[in-house]
């Protein structure tokens, strides 16, 4: 490791550098390096990337066959019963911070397969839904499962305020010179009392385990710690209402074993009885196109799958988690 320059989230003078893994060997990211503060923890990829190239990545690449992160638009299916424990705890976390309103706009960037759609209508009912997308198979998708959906090439186009935006596994992709426009974009498009809600890996590099056992890092630009994550929000238009970290254990997940603990129990939170709800529902939905059979089927799948959420370890806080979850409210 050799120094580099002062932070740009802290302005920290201790600066190191490591290896920047390609383990896809994507051309974009051949001979890159990290920079990585030892103060705030907070890591950024050395080379600024170029706009054009980033957008041929994520359109032409990110998702196709090759790529762990392939998503077949054309052949995937959503089943409207499906529970999405992530996007649902996300969403009830959320939710603690709102005011209670007769409807709500939901945004999601970077939506993925679609399924923070189907948390929002359950957990929010009166909602209308809208997405940040530019690949026009993904786009084909969203229309298809979702016919009243908004799509947006970006958060200038948005005209109507936003009560809800999600942005899951998303930030780590964006250079951190470019999150104060960011932020500020987001700031236009939400509602005075509206929420953000941002998830990211717990990516401290200063961390032992992580730095040593981490295989890839394609296509990440930014890696942060909880301690750079809330000096970057001190430095925008928004308070940190909620951040911690979840998901599962760091120390399990790079253990000698390879294998995550599942053995903890979920505490019961006083949200809970967002997925009795959403399991009412879902019963009532499924009974109505299928046979008794099937029926029964299905609503076995879905007793066994929220019986198994409140031992879910990505429904557990604190720690030293793989993932950082925050909620962000207008100053």
């Amino acid at each position: 490791m050799k120094q580099m320059k002062n932070c740009y989230i802290c302005n920290a003078d201790l600066q190191n550098e490591t290896i920047y893994l390609n383990k896809f060997n994507h051309k974009l990211f051949e001979n890159k390096s990290i920079s990585i503060c030892m103060e705030c923890g907070f890591g950024q990829i050395n080379t600024k990337l170029d706009q054009n190239d980033l957008k041929d990545y994520y359109e032409n690449i990110y998702r196709n066959i090759n790529s762990p992160m392939h998503i077949n638009f054309n052949s995937s299916y959503l089943d409207i019963n499906m529970l999405d424990f992530r996007s649902i705890s996300q969403l009830l976390l959320g939710r603690q911070y709102m005011c209670s309103k007769k409807a709500y706009h939901f945004l999601d960037i970077g939506a993925g397969e679609g399924l923070s759609f189907i948390s929002a209508r359950k957990i929010f009912k009166n909602i209308s839904l809208s997405v940040i997308e530019s690949n026009s198979a993904a786009k084909n998708y969203y229309k298809k499962h979702f016919d009243d959906i908004s799509i947006y090439k970006n958060l200038n186009e948005i005209k109507d305020k936003i009560d809800v935006l999600l942005m899951s596994h998303s930030l780590e992709h964006f250079c951190i010179n470019d999150t104060h426009i960011l932020f500020q974009d987001i700031h236009n498009v939400l509602a005075d009392d509206g929420i953000v809600i941002i998830e990211v890996p717990h990516a401290d590099l200063r961390n032992s385990n992580y730095h040593k056992e981490r295989l890839n890092d394609t296509p990440h630009l930014s890696f942060f710690s909880l301690e750079s994550i809330s000096k970057l929000i001190d430095k925008s238009k928004f308070d940190l209402c909620f951040i911690n970290t979840t998901g599962s254990l760091l120390m399990d997940k790079y253990s000698k074993k390879g294998s995550i603990e599942k053995k903890q129990n979920f505490i019961i939170s006083r949200n809970s009885f967002g997925i009795n709800r959403i399991l009412k529902d879902s019963i009532k939905k499924v009974s109505k196109y299928v046979g008794l059979l099937g029926c029964l089927y299905k609503i076995n799948a879905i007793l066994k799958t929220t019986e198994y959420s409140y031992n879910n370890i990505n429904f557990q806080y604190g720690g030293n988690r793989d993932c950082i979850r925050f909620v962000l409210k207008k100053k």
